[in-house]
């Protein structure tokens, strides 16, 4: 059977740098997917409740999980941390280590639709811990997600993986996708860049990067291009100066933290 890891390896022998490369993830149908997405926008005392518990249960996580954590940076946070949030994305939960170095408060995250269809104490997570869904449903994803980003923005810091998938213990900064950029330049909102470093044993430390500001004079195309450039080369360096060896886009061993 292949594992992860060999799904990790091909993926950047073939430049594939957001596949989906974990074992095992929901499938949706078509059909499946509108009811997923359906429940999650039926707003019920039951679903308050929970997203209030799951609320209270992440708080708890990181003050504790995350109590070693060094967070490096933090002179580069703008006064206002309502903003989108950019990081790696290389374990189910390394949010935490991001809601640690934003003081461990309300944070909303924006995780792909089939996440939610997730099993057990992690799927109860993915549905209530103020998750934002994005699905391929072209109604939703063209008049109601941008809305919902918006409204949620007012409240909380919304976290975006720029590299979308998840490559579970993958150390290196992959190139980003310009979606995160994009949001940012069309709602005029700054973009926090974070740098989540993970050690031999599995111990991280968050980075805080330069925050970036949408050029207003550039349309929101060409705004989020110029930060997404600008952000993939501060995550490489990042890369570069924390672990002390070159960044290229070649496979290495060393890459997976085991």
């Amino acid at each position: 059977m292949t594992s992860v890891v060999e799904n990790i390896h091909q993926a950047v022998i073939d430049l594939a740098w957001h596949r989906n490369v974990m074992i095992g993830d929901p499938e949706l149908s078509k059909s499946q997917a509108q009811q997923v997405l359906a429940n999650w926008q039926h707003d019920t005392i039951l679903s308050r409740l929970n997203t209030g518990l799951a609320r209270i249960v992440m708080h708890v996580a990181c003050a504790w999980n995350m109590r070693k954590v060094k967070v490096y940076g933090l002179e580069n946070l703008p006064v206002d941390h309502r903003a989108i949030v950019v990081s790696n994305h290389f374990a189910p939960l390394e949010n935490l280590a991001v809601r640690k170095a934003l003081g461990n408060h309300r944070l909303f995250i924006v995780s792909e639709l089939t996440n939610l269809a997730m099993k057990g104490g992690l799927g109860w997570l993915m549905r209530h811990a103020d998750t934002i869904p994005i699905a391929a449903d072209t109604h939703y994803m063209g008049r109601e997600f941008i809305p919902q980003l918006q409204t949620r923005l007012h409240k909380a810091p919304v976290l975006i993986y720029p590299e979308q998938a998840l490559w579970l213990n993958y150390r290196k900064p992959r190139p980003g996708q310009r979606g995160a950029y994009y949001f940012a330049a069309q709602l005029q909102v700054p973009v926090i860049s974070m740098f989540v470093a993970i050690n031999a044993q599995g111990e991280y430390a968050v980075h805080i990067l330069k925050t970036l500001n949408p050029d207003s004079t550039l349309s929101a195309r060409a705004a989020s291009l110029k930060m997404l450039a600008a952000d993939d080369l501060q995550r490489q360096a990042a890369f570069e100066a924390i672990y002390q060896t070159p960044y290229d886009l070649l496979w290495h061993e060393a890459d997976i933290v085991n």
